[in-house]
């Protein structure tokens, strides 16, 4: 085969490998819902610490109205006490003090049992708001995974076909020449070959030196880019 034919066949084998290349990035690339998942995840989180949050401030309302309940037990009897039982003016003294005490600590309380059942009606309302939009995220989620599994598979059937052409011609290339592509390839962006195009490497965009665009014209032997190294082809 003479060389021009083989440069060819390199080229071919060079497209190939630039539409495999591409078909990968395109891969890699895919929507998988990255940034559905971190929305879902913080709002899982915000979800499960506003119900946390309610349960333990639902749990301190029942304290609140439980000690609430025990003192206007307290404050009745001791009214009780106060119209009944007392004789004396120090005890009617000690008495009112107290109830008067408990009067205070009583609307303290009734003020907590305010700001808390108003915080748990706010928790109320946005609990459910969360999950829904959790739930219609999810949703959206799965059309987005479903979508990158069929594309998934799209292109590794792609890749597969293209893989197959490229063995089969990367057997009519001789081995060592195989090899400086490949190596080259490596280290130039997955390109190892580049076209002559008006004395210029269309890879890399150095013009040529004389010599090199005067031995292309014969292609005698494998030439390459006096800059970006990659073997060169017209």
């Amino acid at each position: 085969m003479v060389l021009s034919d083989t440069l060819q066949d390199l080229w071919e084998l060079q497209l190939l490998d630039i539409e495999i290349m591409n078909l990968q990035e395109k891969l890699r690339n895919l929507d998988r819902g990255k940034e559905l998942k971190d929305r879902i995840d913080f709002l899982s989180n915000l979800y499960n610490k506003k119900n946390d949050e309610m349960r333990k401030k639902e749990v301190s309302l029942r304290e609140l109205e439980i000690e609430l309940s025990s003192l206007e037990d307290r404050k009745r009897k001791n009214e009780e006490r106060l119209y009944r039982d007392v004789t004396t003016q120090k005890e009617v003294d000690g008495l009112t003090q107290e109830i008067q005490h408990i009067s205070e600590t009583k609307s303290s309380i009734e003020d907590k049992i305010l700001e808390l059942m108003e915080s748990l009606e706010e928790l109320r309302n946005e609990i459910p708001t969360i999950k829904k939009e959790i739930e219609e995220l999810e949703g959206s989620l799965k059309i987005i995974e479903d979508n990158a599994r069929i594309s998934e598979r799209e292109i590794l059937e792609k890749i597969q076909v293209l893989e197959t052409k490229r063995e089969e011609k990367s057997k009519g290339i001789d081995s060592k020449l195989l090899a400086r592509y490949e190596a080259i390839r490596k280290n130039r962006r997955g390109r190892g070959m580049s076209k002559v195009i008006d004395g210029k490497c269309s890879e890399c965009g150095v013009e040529l030196s004389l010599s090199i665009v005067e031995e292309m014209k014969h292609q005698e032997k494998i030439l390459t880019c006096e800059h970006c190294g990659r073997i060169l082809c017209t």
